[in-house]
């Protein structure tokens, strides 16, 4: 029996959101607001945008793993969980978010999921770029170690 490994996660969460993007009204939109400007993308791209990535993602372990590219397996689990965790995140406050701006209390200090939602596209980014380093190190390492079983 094969061994269940972390990346399978991707997979199932690119399942998950393109079967979800089918599920969403379709007039409802995520919304972010930086500054003076709004970006607005209708729920079900946005779902099926984080799909294709989450995809991508679990193609690029995949392919690492038939080439025998072995990445540190404390750092692909953090990028694979904390990547699944904040597209989570991302949702829920964009939820909150909606569901905040239709109540009718306007008297009362809410809390801003506007910027908890910026902060955690920030972490994704940079959850993104560890990985690509994280890649990129350990094709270094195997060259080094194919050029020297080259020489002896």
């Amino acid at each position: 029996m094969k061994k269940f490994k972390a990346y399978y996660l991707l997979f199932l969460t690119s399942a998950i959101f393109f079967a979800i993007s089918f599920l969403v009204y379709y007039k409802m939109t995520f919304d972010i607001n930086i500054y003076d400007t709004y970006y607005v993308i209708r729920e079900v791209d946005f779902y099926i945008m984080i799909s294709f990535f989450v995809l991508i993602l679990g193609l690029l372990y995949f392919i690492l793993e038939k080439f025998k590219i072995i990445l540190p397996s404390f750092l692909s689990k953090v990028h694979i969980f904390g990547t699944l965790f904040l597209f989570a995140l991302i949702i829920y406050f964009n939820y909150n978010n909606l569901f905040e701006y239709q109540s009718n209390e306007f008297l009362f200090d809410r809390p801003d999921y506007n910027k908890y939602i910026i902060i955690s596209i920030f972490v994704l980014i940079t959850l993104q770029l560890l990985f690509i380093i994280n890649m990129v190190v350990s094709l270094i390492k195997r060259m080094k170690l194919f050029r020297a079983s080259r020489r002896t």
